[in-house]
């Protein structure tokens, strides 16, 4: 289960604070779908993480299984897979489209991963049945039904690769492991088909192609992410949850919470690399069960030394004696 980024920390203060625990997703306003594959509702359907509500259908029988990530969808490559009835949410003039996969060889040569008939976002594994295959990244372009960017990649399956795929207003990119392979010029404006988006199946019917392997955190999100931002998407593999945020404190210069305390800074600031500032106002609760660490800790073992780190140690003043106890 991912752990999302709330404004809460659990440490003892001073002005610049690091948040223990968090997920910093980029951009999460943006997303249009975020199908994490952490639970299966009624054993039906794929919750939709975005707020939006664009909960997918299942047909077949994908299961879920473990992945780097918490939880992953496995398809056999039969029957398996999601579909989305369309909503004119869907319509995108620019969009990123971005899937953590681990495939496996098949039997096609394409084969269907995400998108809408129409050439919507279109993701098609090529050379499937082969030992490498290559990305094959479609969209609509005007009059051209067809367009897209060149193909790329001779990469390899049983491997967890992160595929981005981007359509701004002015040109298309392909990227794979946070790194640009390919891209184009876009000339036309949007297109609009009203048809149904497929996830692990051909993008254009959703009853052929069938995706083999796992996927996981399959996101769209209604803008062309930046390189910068896709190459946080990435991470050096560790996905876009990886980097913790900095919290710091405007009102006071320093803070100490007892256990089940909280305090709140309409001035603090929340920043992290990946979506700068998170918040206006942060507000810390030291988590329960969790004792703050001490500024000083004198054992009196013979002397009045810091057992900390913080080299605090005190003076002795008078006649001071030291009894086993």
């Amino acid at each position: 289960m991912r752990t999302f980024l709330r404004p809460i920390v659990a440490l003892s203060l001073l002005p610049s604070l690091i948040l223990s625990t968090s997920h910093a997703v980029i951009e999460e306003d943006a997303l249009t779908l975020w199908y994490t594959f952490d639970t299966i509702e009624d054993g039906t359907t794929v919750p939709d993480q975005s707020g939006k509500g664009l909960d997918a259908t299942i047909a077949g029988d994908p299961v879920l299984v473990d992945s780097p990530f918490g939880k992953s969808m496995e398809f056999d490559g039969d029957t398996d897979r999601l579909s989305l009835s369309y909503s004119e949410i869907l319509d995108l003039p620019e969009y990123t489209a971005s899937i953590w996969m681990k495939p496996q060889k098949g039997n096609d040569g394409y084969v269907g991963v995400f998108g809408r008939g129409g050439r919507h976002y279109a993701f098609w594994m090529r050379d499937g049945n082969t030992d490498t295959w290559r990305v094959h990244n479609r969209f609509r372009d005007g009059g051209n039904a067809n367009a897209g960017v060149p193909d790329v990649g001779a990469l390899s399956h049983g491997e967890w690769l992160l595929v981005t795929l981007t359509k701004g207003l002015e040109s298309g990119a392909t990227y794979v492991n946070g790194e640009l392979l390919a891209s184009v010029t876009v000339n036309n404006p949007y297109f609009i088909n009203r048809t149904t988006l497929y996830v692990g199946a051909d993008p254009d019917n959703g009853s052929r192609n069938y995706y083999v392997g796992e996927m996981d955190d399959v996101r769209l999100y209604n803008k062309a992410l930046t390189a910068q931002q896709i190459r946080y998407l990435y991470s050096n593999g560790n996905g876009d949850w990886n980097e913790l945020p900095t919290i710091t404190l405007n009102s006071v210069d320093s803070l100490t919470l007892t256990q089940g305390a909280n305090f709140t800074d309409p001035g603090a600031a929340a920043n992290d690399p990946e979506d700068g500032v998170l918040t206006p106002q942060v507000s810390i609760t030291p988590p329960d069960g969790v004792g703050l660490p001490p500024v000083a800790w004198w054992k009196f073992d013979d002397d009045a030394t810091d057992a900390t780190s913080g080299g605090n140690d005190a003076t002795l003043v008078g006649q001071v004696t030291f009894d086993d106890g």
